[in-house]
């Protein structure tokens, strides 16, 4: 998140621009991580289910983790990412499976995130003034 990797930029008419960047959903990138603690605590319990996933996320982030780079961008931690969205659906099945209306604000809020990123991740026409609001840090400029 310290900076989103920028595919496409262009300057159009006066004031407008489009732009296209890969960043993960904030919610499920940092949620996924707490659910991933939940299947570690299941894969503890023999559950199969757990295990695969938590496997599958060690297997693709300590293989990306251990090459030695000096600059790390977001689309080599991408697969890895991508279980995240395994973990949550196993934790919010088991954690929370009395209680419905937490499992429907969890999805709300990652559907918000994804609408609100979505004009920057498809190249929607902007205002210059606009498109920085997706600029959350001084380094996304």
């Amino acid at each position: 998140m310290l900076r989103p990797m920028s595919y496409a930029f262009e300057k159009e008419a006066e004031g407008f621009v489009r732009e296209v960047f890969l960043v993960g959903n904030p919610v499920v990138m940092w949620a996924g991580l707490l659910a991933m603690v939940s299947c570690m605590r299941g894969w503890m319990k023999r559950r199969e289910d757990a295990f695969l996933i938590f496997f599958a996320f060690s297997s693709m982030y300590f293989s990306w983790a251990v090459i030695p780079r000096e600059l790390g961008f977001f689309y080599y931690y991408y697969p890895a990412s991508l279980t995240l969205g395994l973990a949550l659906a196993y934790s919010l099945n088991t954690d929370l499976k009395g209680r419905p209306s937490a499992k429907w604000i969890g999805l709300a809020l990652i559907a918000a995130m994804f609408f609100y990123f979505y004009p920057v991740l498809s190249g929607m026409r902007l205002l210059i003034p606009d498109a920085l609001r997706w600029s959350w840090f001084s380094s996304w400029i």
